[in-house]
C-alpha cells in the first residue's frame, strides 16, 4: 500500500495540469480498490471511492463531477447522491 501511495505523489509532483492531477486521483482510487476503470467498481463500492475522491479533493476541479461520473459509468444525479450522502454523514 505504500508503494502505491509514493507512486501517488510522485505522479501528483509531475503533473502539469488540474486534468493531469484529476486523472492521477482516479488512477490512484482504481489502485485502492482494485479495479482497472472506475466502471469496475461494484454498486456498493462507488459511494467508498466518491468519499476516497472526495477526501483528495478531486471535486474542486472544475467539471470533474462530470469527469467522473462518466468514469463511473454512472448518472450524475447518482453521483451528487453518493456526495450528499457523504457529507451528510459528517454533519
Amino acid at each position: 500500500m505504500k508503494n502505491h501511495e509514493t507512486d501517488y505523489r510522485k505522479a501528483v509532483a509531475q503533473s502539469k495540469t488540474a486534468n493531469d492531477l484529476l486523472a492521477c486521483m482516479i488512477e490512484a482510487t482504481c489502485e485502492r480498490f482494485g479495479v482497472v476503470t472506475l466502471a469496475g467498481l461494484e454498486r456498493g463500492q462507488q459511494a467508498a471511492a466518491i468519499e476516497h475522491l472526495d477526501r483528495m479533493g478531486a471535486f474542486a476541479f472544475r467539471y470533474s463531477a462530470n469527469r467522473i461520473a462518466k468514469e463511473m459509468s454512472i448518472a450524475k444525479p447518482t453521483m451528487y447522491k453518493y456526495l450528499k450522502e457523504i457529507c451528510f454523514r459528517f454533519d
